[in-house]
């Protein structure tokens, strides 16, 4: 099957898009459960900085996309099922984040924070060690046509780098001062790393 280049492209994001759509929509529905019943909720701040985390990651994984797929040619059976492979493991990252269910009798935020942070983290852990193959794998790339790999791709290799060891410290680690610190640092990397990334529009 053949399709425009436009078209192809279409084909691909719609399909990723998706699932994180979903992953989004798990997140937002498992808040506003939280503050339906907030008056039987135990609030605390981490469960909530791990949710924007967890977002920042969907939408950095979404900005990503664009560079990613303009400029294929073609898409194989396998390039799909591992783009659909990751996008799977960061929709199981984002229906960890929150509580599922508020039981009647209410909900501590941070005991249930805790229990659940390794399983969370050591997923989201591997999505950074996934992002940080991914980098590197283009390396090749730019040695095929004789280029030096550019700075913008060291920089990311660092970032995922610095965000793999900051979850790792998040899934292994209940000090509460600590989980702050790591967020402040993720989301300092997230910031460092799209803040001047923009989609541009080209006319005819």
């Amino acid at each position: 099957m053949t399709l425009p280049q436009a078209n192809l492209f279409d084909y691909f994001s719609a399909f990723v898009s998706v699932v994180l759509g979903l992953a989004v929509a798990d997140i937002a529905h498992s808040l506003h459960r939280l503050l339906v019943a907030r008056k039987r909720v135990n609030w605390s701040p981490l469960p909530l900085l791990s949710a924007l985390v967890v977002f920042t990651l969907i939408i950095a994984y979404f900005l990503r996309l664009w560079d990613k797929g303009l400029g294929i040619t073609e898409i194989s059976f396998y390039r799909v099922a591992v783009e659909a492979a990751y996008v799977l493991l960061l929709f199981l990252v984002a229906a960890a984040t929150l509580p599922d269910e508020i039981p009647p009798e209410g909900l501590d935020l941070q005991v249930w924070y805790m229990e659940n942070r390794a399983y969370l983290f050591w997923l989201a852990a591997v999505v950074q060690v996934w992002n940080l193959v991914d980098f590197v794998l283009h390396f090749p790339e730019h040695a095929a046509k004789g280029e030096a790999v550019p700075m913008g791709d060291w920089m990311a290799v660092g970032q995922a780098i610095g965000a793999m060891i900051l979850t790792v410290v998040l899934a292994r680690s209940s000090r509460r001062w600590l989980h702050g610190i790591a967020f402040v640092g993720i989301l300092s990397l997230a910031h460092f790393g799209f803040r001047d990334f923009a989609i541009g529009y080209v006319p005819d």
